[in-house]
């Protein structure tokens, strides 16, 4: 860990006892099994995480949290899906309102640019992210191909060094439209051609702000729309 990401724990330890005294808890204390489990907690450290999970997939948490460095980690490491939940007018957590398109990160690659724009997609209030890790580009196909057969995901973005040849193995399924892209332009030439719900970007030698433009275009307008003749 960095001296920034340091830096981020030990402010937050340090706020943790304020907030503590306005932030409301789920219902029980006691360690979650669940698949799904809610975090209303304002900031979500990697020891809130541990003392609440047990063996869940996936977490919710409201849409203005913060999650630190450690827990972002702590979720990577563990194959566990983050998504952001606002709240309606009863209190009543749903997935917010501008997530009719739901986006999925399956990322094989684990250079720092890839970590960073991964961090940043989850933590960006105006689009609904999850993470997906794979081992390699295969898996990293397959998870992407399998997320929008089951409709976890309406649009995926894979992150993978075989960027060109996970679109075609992606495309051997007639509900995929995946293109390998390597620019922002080339996304929306993706979106705009095939209603693409699948792009593929080898991160190698690219910037953070490179692949963040990239997946905010991606993102941009939500899911496109088939061509006419496309089937």
């Amino acid at each position: 860990m960095n001296s920034n990401n340091e830096l981020v724990e030990q402010v937050v330890a340090a706020v943790m006892q304020e907030l503590a005294d306005t932030d409301d808890v789920c219902s029980d204390g006691e360690l979650q099994a669940s698949a799904t489990v809610v975090f209303s907690e304002k900031v979500i450290t990697e020891e809130v995480l541990k003392s609440r999970i047990s063996q869940a997939k996936s977490i919710h948490v409201n849409t203005a949290a913060i999650l630190t460095p450690s827990a972002l980690e702590f979720l990577r490491s563990n194959h566990i899906e983050c998504h952001r939940l606002t709240q309606t007018a009863n209190s009543a957590s749903q997935l917010e309102p501008n997530s009719a398109t739901r986006f999925r990160l399956v990322n094989s690659n684990t250079n720092d640019a890839a970590k960073r724009v991964v961090e940043d997609a989850i933590s960006r209030e105006e689009t609904v992210w999850s993470e997906q890790l794979a081992s390699n580009c295969r898996e990293a196909a397959e998870l992407a191909v399998s997320s929008i057969c089951r409709g976890d995901a309406n649009a995926v973005a894979v992150l993978a060094t075989a960027a060109t040849g996970v679109a075609c193995f992606a495309n051997r399924n007639k509900k995929v439209r995946a293109a390998a892209v390597v620019d922002a332009r080339g996304v929306s030439l993706a979106k705009a051609e095939i209603g693409a719900n699948l792009i593929a970007i080898n991160p190698d030698g690219k910037s953070f702000f490179e692949l963040r433009n990239m997946l905010k275009t991606f993102a941009s307008g939500g899911l496109q729309n088939s061509p006419t003749n496309w089937d």
